[in-house]
């Protein structure tokens, strides 16, 4: 009897291990995003490049920081 209960078990989780790992990577796949941040520091080539520098335009996608509209 224990034997059949831990096939049981062993089994369950060998089918709820797909729909486990579809549930975490759905999760994951609607907090993702991509930003093209546009960087010219002499504005000779883009003259409406929001940031002059890379680290101007990393430090604005942190968390908490506001984005410029470009």
């Amino acid at each position: 009897m224990k034997a059949l209960r831990e096939t049981a078990s062993i089994s369950l989780r060998r089918a709820l291990l797909p729909a486990a790992v579809f549930c975490t990577l759905l999760t994951g796949a609607t907090e993702a995003h991509a930003a093209t941040l546009v960087v010219d520091r002499d504005k000779a080539q883009c003259p409406n490049a929001p940031y002059e520098s890379i680290q101007q335009a990393v430090k604005s996608q942190r968390p908490g920081t506001s984005r410029p509209h470009a």
